[in-house]
């Protein structure tokens, strides 16, 4: 299989003459960092799941020297953090916690032309992927259930509403887990009496 390439960010973006660094601080991740044009600092992250990729700025103009170095390391899969050269000869710092995510979700049972369990979401890492995996258990045969996964994306503030269609007829329970990608962090609920 041959290399194959694409922009992340355009031209004029990058300092020519500033650093660039990367990290996979857990599987099927990337994030990088560069130092703009105009001595910000630029964030660019993958994660798989999610359609392509997205960018942030962590320092405004003027922040960096525009002939400075940078670099990264993430000494855990719930943290990153980011060094550079300032624009006055200093070193800058840039951390991220995964314990700043605490995810929290409800659940609820619901009828809206068809039948639906509504998981709605908060404290989750913003744009990020949520995994939901979920188990319904049967009023007829207490050991048959029916398992399921869903994936979707918080918002900008780190919450969601997603509906789950039910499609047993005699469910007695619920039980659904949200995961925080990002961060590692779940919340689990049960509701029960459906």
């Amino acid at each position: 299989m041959s290399w194959k390439q694409f922009e992340i960010a355009s031209a004029g973006s990058a300092s020519p003459t500033g650093g660039i660094t990367a990290v996979s601080r857990i599987p099927n991740s990337l994030e990088i960092w560069w130092i703009g044009n105009d001595g910000s600092i630029q964030d660019a992250y993958w994660y798989e799941g999610q359609d392509g990729w997205r960018q942030f700025q962590i320092a405004p103009a003027g922040s960096a020297s525009t002939n400075g170095s940078i670099t990264a390391v993430s000494r855990i899969p719930g943290s990153m953090e980011v060094w550079w050269i300032g624009a006055n000869g200093s070193v800058q710092d840039a951390y991220w916690n995964a314990d700043s995510a605490n995810p929290a979700i409800t659940l609820r049972a619901i009828a809206d032309q068809g039948r639906f369990i509504e998981v709605t979401g908060i404290g989750f890492t913003p744009n990020q992927t949520v995994k939901l995996d979920y188990l319904f258990k049967l009023q007829s045969d207490v050991n048959t259930s029916s398992p399921g996964t869903e994936t979707l994306t918080s918002d900008g503030t780190g919450s969601f509403i997603f509906r789950i269609r039910v499609t047993l007829v005699d469910i007695s329970s619920a039980e659904v887990t949200a995961t925080d990608v990002a961060s590692g962090a779940t919340d689990t609920k049960l509701l029960e009496g459906m």
